[in-house]
Formats: structure tokens, sequence, C-alpha cells
């Protein structure tokens, strides 16, 4: 699974989105391994092939099927429409490989030789069982995994009553200001940060860091921030950013 995991992590540049295509395929192999124990069948040099094969063809369907509802997610789609839409056109071909494959080795199960009667068994339900993983079990891990942040953000945004709006979920208050205020710098840059003078004191420290210019800005007998103080910081003119405290 190791070089499963480093390509799809060049190729799709998410740690989250690879355990979706892994973890279904350490699913089914595992799976396999114990169908194998239970049949007797010891794994060897002859039968390792075999379950690399399997686990070759899973990871197809894995990828076949991340990648386009990756893609109809990032155009926007609902991930109940871009799942429906995955399976119209992907997930068909997906199932017909599937039972294409399971079918052609399922005749090795009538065979006068016990290894091969086997492997055509076990070759049919990985390929059968990698089917299901990557049409139920990746975009189930995809809603689990990947879709909680939106949802959440979504949620966020809506105890403010906004409609349009961006944003993401990170590790504590810190980072998240080291990512609001770079976006900012890209944004506007070579202008000015200000915030109030109750704000948190990394809002400072970050600008100096990203080699932007901070001003503070003094607060009302509230602890708001003085809104002609901020009036007059913004009628200079070289204002990018207004820090706003909640």
């Amino acid at each position: 699974f190791g070089a499963i995991i480093v390509l799809c992590m060049i190729t799709f540049r998410t740690l989250l989105g690879t355990a979706s295509i892994v973890l279904p395929l350490v699913l089914v192999s595992s799976l396999a391994e114990a169908m194998m124990a239970f049949m007797g069948i010891g794994l060897k040099v002859n039968t390792l092939p075999v379950v690399a094969l399997g686990v070759g063809i899973g990871v197809d369907y894995g990828i076949y099927i991340y990648n386009r509802l990756s893609t109809l997610l990032k155009e926007g789609y609902e991930l109940h429409d871009a799942y429906y839409r995955t399976l119209r056109l992907t997930g068909r071909a997906v199932i017909f490989t599937g039972f294409t494959l399971a079918t052609g080795v399922g005749t090795w199960m009538f065979s006068a030789l016990q290894f091969q009667a086997d492997m055509g068994i076990l070759l049919s339900f990985i390929f059968l069982a990698n089917m299901v993983g990557a049409i139920v079990v990746l975009p189930a891990l995809v809603r689990w995994l990947m879709m909680r942040e939106k949802e959440a953000v979504a949620e966020i945004a809506g105890l403010f009553g906004w409609h349009r709006y961006l944003g993401h979920l990170t590790g504590g208050g810190t980072m998240a200001n080291l990512e609001a205020l770079w976006i900012s710098g890209r944004v506007k840059p070579r202008q000015k940060v200000v915030a109030s003078a109750q704000a948190h004191y990394t809002h400072r420290r970050i600008s100096d860091v990203l080699g932007l210019s901070f001003q503070s800005v003094a607060c009302d007998d509230r602890a708001r921030m003085d809104i002609r103080s901020l009036r007059k910081a913004l009628d200079g003119g070289d204002v990018g950013t207004v820090v706003a405290t909640m």
C-alpha cells in the first residue's frame, strides 16, 4: 500500500482524499485474507501475485470514482448530486468492469485443479468487493472525512446570517490568523492591516513576520473598536485589511 499512498498523494495532494481511496482497499484485503484463512489458502509465492492483482484492480476503481467525485465537488455540486452524477457515468463503468472481471475468473471455480478453483473464488470476491468498496464505502468516507468541515463552516456562517462565505477549520486561532493575514497580504499587497487595541497579540506579530504594516485602533469604553478612529485610519487610503474581533 505504500506505493499507492505515495502516488495518490502526488496525484490528488490531499491526505483525506488518499485515505478515502486506500481505506476501502485495506478493508477488502483484510476480508480477502480472512477468506483465504477460511478456505485454507496460505499466503505464499503462488498466491501473493493474486492478492496484489486484486489490490491493483481495486485502486483503479477507487481512483476513477474519487477523481470524478472530487471534480464535481470542486465545480460546486453538493455531495448528493456529485455522487449521483458520478454513479451515472463512472459508476456504471466500474460496475460493468467489476462484474465482467468477476465473471471471467469465476469460471475457474469449475476447474479440476484445486488451486485454480480456489483462485477463481478468491479473485471473484476481491473484484466484486473492491467494486462495492469504490461505489459505496469510498463516497461514505468522503462524506465523513472531507465534508464535515464544509458543513461546519456553513453552520458557523449561518450563525451570522451569511449566505456567501469562504473558510475552513484550523487547528487553532493562531493558525487561523496566520492564514487570514497571509491571504490579505496577497490580495492587498503593501497595504496596512488595522485591528482594535483589544485584538489578539498574534495579529501584530504575524503581520511583522509576513512583512505587513500594522496599526492598532483605539477602543471605546465598551471595548469596541472606536468607529471614528477607524474612519480616520481608513481615510489615509493605505488600509487593505480590517481585523474584526467577535
